[in-house]
């Protein structure tokens, strides 16, 4: 069933698949348990492992990524011999492009404090065969130590929504270790930093507070949603200004710049820069 629904999903127009993938076969079915598959992912040799009632996993069986236009700007700014520093690595979906990108003389820090999802992501580098890629089943944060941490019950279709904050009475309270970017810079003797990803459900401004060295001597390009559901967008923003930043909301293959707090409107997909 899977396999022929996603062979008539890639017989139509772009713009159909995804709304007649639902259609076909959806993750939001409460009677299906989906099953682990392994499928490419973009069209660059990778391969994953996926769960199908996952969304993430869903979209990446029946398309061949999730979110494209993450993995565009990736492409665009990411370089052979960068150091990436990952926060909310998941399963994989983006440590595995950026380790492609970053080449044999570049590196992947990604972090993922939730055990099945850090599982997960071992396997995906495994299966590929990566070896530029360091993992951590850590948190980055604000302080080193122990602390809250929101857990989506098992049948959710998009655990990647894991966070310090969630917004859902479902949720299942639990600890993880965390760690700061400093502290993890100075341990790791790390002489660069190039690019810092960051998708964290809320623990963004906890990250930028626990990375002002290494944000001051390094000053990564930053790619991070900003989402009002979960951060407070005009601190957020000052945060990133403190440093020197310029930012960018990025939607599509657009760039608009963001020249102060009143022009934030609802967020989305920021690039901050030093220039």
């Amino acid at each position: 069933m899977l396999l022929r629904a996603k062979k008539i999903l890639s017989l139509m127009p772009y713009i159909m698949r995804h709304r007649m993938g639902l259609v076909f076969y959806s993750y939001k079915w409460p009677y299906i348990n989906g099953v682990n598959i392994e499928t490419p992912l973009e069209k660059d040799g990778l391969r994953m492992i996926v769960n199908t009632k996952d969304l993430i996993g869903w979209e990446i069986f029946f398309f061949g990524a999730y979110e494209p236009h993450t993995n565009t700007v990736l492409k665009k700014y990411v370089r052979p011999g960068d150091v990436v520093i990952e926060g909310g690595s998941h399963i994989g979906t983006e440590t595995l492009i950026l380790s492609r990108l970053v080449g044999d003389t570049g590196h992947v820090y990604g972090f993922e404090p939730t055990t099945t999802s850090f599982h997960s992501l071992n396997e995906n580098i495994k299966l590929n065969g990566l070896t530029n890629i360091s993992t951590y089943e850590l948190a980055l944060g604000e302080k080193n130590g122990a602390v809250g941490f929101c857990l989506l019950p098992p049948w959710h279709c998009n655990p990647g929504r894991n966070g310090k904050v969630v917004r859902s009475d479902e949720i299942i309270k639990t600890t993880v270790n965390q760690t700061t970017i400093d502290t993890f810079v100075q341990e790791n003797n790390l002489t660069k930093v190039n690019f810092l990803k960051m998708d964290i459900q809320g623990g963004e401004m906890d990250l930028l507070d626990g990375a002002h060295e290494t944000l001051s001597r390094f000053h990564p390009i930053i790619f991070t949603e900003a989402s009002p559901k979960y951060n407070d967008l005009p601190k957020l923003y000052e945060k990133l200004k403190s440093y020197g930043y310029a930012i960018y909301r990025i939607k599509g293959d657009k760039k608009t710049v963001v020249n102060s707090v009143s022009d934030i409107k609802n967020g989305g997909d920021w690039l901050a820069k030093v220039e």
